[in-house]
């Protein structure tokens, strides 16, 4: 059980709600922190940080709720595809119709979190 008593997936899930949250409070700054382009000026450094601290704040995550090391990678793709690609769509006007937001990401994000935190406990 994480330490911050919450279940894997719970804190798994806390985690996407806060990236959705940050991408529709900061767009431009969530739109900078998704590519790996990699510059070799001063703003270009301060960028590639920020990039960085992106990853890092997953993986931290993803450490809490115990998923080995030789999941991380794999685990934090799939995190951050199923997430930015709800939120791009969602910031680009193309979930047109008038269901609830809500609901859809929560739909989404449920299998996906479940299937992230059993790699914790399982390590398939």
């Amino acid at each position: 059980m994480p330490r911050v008593g919450l279940t894997r997936q719970a804190l798994v899930a806390a985690m996407a709600h806060a990236v959705r949250n940050f991408a529709h409070e900061h767009p431009g700054r969530y739109a900078a922190t998704q590519t790996a382009v990699i510059s070799s000026n001063a703003s270009g450094e301060r960028l590639a940080h920020a990039r960085a601290q992106t990853v890092t704040v997953i993986a931290a995550v993803l450490r809490e709720v115990t998923l080995p090391e030789n999941r991380m990678v794999d685990s934090i793709r799939i995190l951050r595809s199923a997430v930015h690609g709800f939120v791009l769509l969602e910031l680009q006007g193309g979930f047109g119709l008038p269901d609830d937001l809500e609901r859809s990401f929560t739909l989404l994000i449920e299998p996906v979190t479940a299937g992230v935190s059993r790699l914790g406990t399982d390590g398939r």
